[in-house]
């Protein structure tokens, strides 16, 4: 597993601020207290490159035997190319099957079942 975060934190507090609900509406509904966000114009792929490099570390795995790569995210840079295939290219996982999956916050549930299903194919 590898994971990278951006370092500015928006807090459910400072976004019920900004939305104008009560105060603890988003913990109540949500259970999140805070998010890592990017700030403007800060791109993803960095964060994205790092976390692929720690999975392929801490799974001691050549990039060039990944079969598949799907980034998860609820804030696509581009449309095409995926932001997977570009992660691929530069971990030297190229080629391999990528696509992007954009479903806001179930991006990642719904990454986790993707790649079950392709495990059990």
């Amino acid at each position: 597993m590898g994971g990278s975060l951006p370092e500015t934190i928006l807090t459910s507090e400072a976004l019920e601020t900004r939305l104008g609900l009560s105060p603890g509406w988003i913990l109540r509904r949500t259970g999140i207290v805070r998010r890592h966000i990017l700030d403007d114009g800060e791109p993803l792929l960095p964060l994205a490159l790092a976390a692929g490099r720690q999975a392929c570390e801490d799974g001691a795995a050549e990039p060039a035997r990944v079969d598949a790569l799907i980034v998860c995210s609820s804030c696509p840079e581009t449309s095409l190319p995926p932001l997977a295939s570009q992660l691929a290219a530069l971990l030297g996982c190229d080629p391999c099957l990528t696509f992007d999956l954009n479903a806001s916050s179930a991006s990642f549930l719904g990454a986790l079942a993707v790649a079950e299903g392709l495990l059990a194919a």
